[in-house]
């Protein structure tokens, strides 16, 4: 019985180490990741009008005025316009501003990153700002306020258009 027995222990065995070796065969194969991201600058603006009513001004400024030129703050809810910028380029990006009156010569628009320094909006166009690469959305904040220098005529409703265009460098 113990020659028989032998035998068949060593073949089970045999097949355990034979088995074993050809798991660990399919355990140490593998594959390949590939991941592509594109390259993407994108811009989106904010919706809704900015409005200067100068039949309601703001707190602390008044229509008429007492001298001009005369400036004035929006009197919408829309306070200032939201840009968003995202961009995973290497290279730099450059942002522009442009504004264009609907008709005739309309009051004069000033725009402003940081409500401190002013800057006329034009129809050739500025250099809002730059950068590169962003991390995710960056959002940028444009303030803009009402210029008067008098020679405004009463009952018109004046319009801007203001553009922005995004462009690699």
């Amino acid at each position: 019985m113990k020659r028989r027995l032998f035998p068949q222990l060593a073949g089970i065995l045999f097949l355990l180490v034979l088995g074993s070796s050809v798991i660990s065969a399919q355990l140490s194969q593998g594959h390949l990741i590939k991941v592509e991201v594109p390259e993407v600058l994108h811009m989106e603006v904010g919706e809704g009008e900015i409005a200067f009513n100068l039949s309601t001004p703001n707190a602390g400024e008044q229509y008429p005025p007492v001298s001009y030129p005369a400036y004035y703050t929006p009197t919408s809810d829309r306070k200032y316009a939201s840009i968003k910028v995202y961009s995973n380029y290497a290279q730099d990006w450059m942002l522009m501003i442009y504004g264009q009156a609907d008709f005739g010569a309309a009051p004069t628009i000033e725009w402003s990153l940081n409500g401190e320094e002013w800057y006329p909006l034009e129809a050739g166009g500025q250099m809002l700002t730059k950068g590169g690469f962003t991390s995710g959305w960056s959002e940028i904040k444009v303030y803009y306020r009402l210029v008067i220098d008098g020679s405004e005529y009463g009952g018109e409703e004046y319009k801007v258009n203001v553009f922005y265009n995004l462009t690699a460098m």
